[in-house]
């Protein structure tokens, strides 16, 4: 059997309660509709899922969500072979929190700790190490902007953690948000992708962060199939409800599984077709 092809048409909300995206499907000698409604109380993913990645977000309207332990980078696992490898931006984070230094010393302010110049605000024999862990800290405290979500990922990435940062948009203006999507050590264990690669895990991330945005900005859909009911005459007098499930997700039904759903509702129904008269 060939797979079944939908042409969606939008149907404003003059003809149905609420504007819709419908499909036509005929099944045996009947006519049916795929409708696609706007689900007005989804599921947020990130409390009712148990997969989806650590994240925090900065949004237009002046709020922050964040899931999981994107906010708190680990930073006393900071090691310093780890500081060395990005020692420039390290460096450049860290240094307008050391203006006690000499201003004039070409050294930069880790050449300076781990030469054993320690700030006078720390005891002279406190580990260099702890004292950048210190400032780490202090780099990443502070209310949450978009600033702040920078910064997060900077540390995110001196720890070795993969990240994706984007903005995702709604329909409305100021629908918009910045989107930290973090893959913790832990959630990539939980998840199954701990051995996968770079270029894996980046699409989970973004997957992740699409699927945010539509969370978010109300894309999401649930689908119901109904059968068309005509007169003798062929003309349309009402619908009959066959089946409906929710929990859709972007407008685009064909990634989202709408479609998926609909061909195996409406495939099961043409089998049973073929069954009968073959019997």
């Amino acid at each position: 059997m060939s797979k079944r092809e939908f042409n969606w048409e939008y149907v404003p909300s003059t003809l149905r309660s609420s504007a819709v995206v419908e499909a036509d499907a005929v099944v045996g000698e009947s006519l049916y509709k795929v409708v696609a409604h706007h689900e007005h109380d989804p599921e947020n993913p990130w409390e009712a899922w148990d997969s989806q990645p650590p994240m925090v977000s900065v949004c237009g309207r002046n709020f922050h969500n964040a899931y999981g332990d994107a906010e708190t980078p680990e930073t006393s696992r900071l090691t310093a072979e780890q500081v060395i490898n990005n020692h420039d931006a390290v460096d450049g984070a860290l240094a307008p929190f050391f203006e006690c230094m000499e201003a004039d010393d070409p050294r930069s302010v880790l050449e300076l700790i781990f030469g054993n110049k320690i700030p006078d605000q720390y005891h002279p024999n406190a580990d260099p190490l702890e004292i950048i862990r210190d400032e780490v800290n202090e780099y990443l405290s502070g209310s949450m902007d978009t600033e702040m979500l920078d910064r997060l990922e900077e540390v995110w990435n001196w720890l070795g953690v993969q990240t994706w940062n984007t903005e995702v948009y709604g329909y409305s203006q100021g629908d918009w948000c910045k989107v930290l999507m973090v893959a913790t050590p832990e959630w990539l264990e939980k998840s199954g992708l701990k051995d996968a690669s770079e270029e894996v895990i980046e699409g989970q991330l973004v997957s992740a962060s699409k699927l945010y945005g539509h969370y978010m900005f109300g894309d999401t859909y649930w689908c119901e199939i109904v059968r068309v009911e005509r007169d003798e005459d062929g003309e349309v007098v009402g619908e009959e409800f066959v089946e409906s499930c929710g929990g859709y997700y972007g407008p685009d039904h064909e990634a989202s599984g709408l479609a998926d759903y609909a061909r195996e509702v409406l495939d099961s129904m043409a089998s049973l077709i073929l069954d009968k008269e073959a019997a």
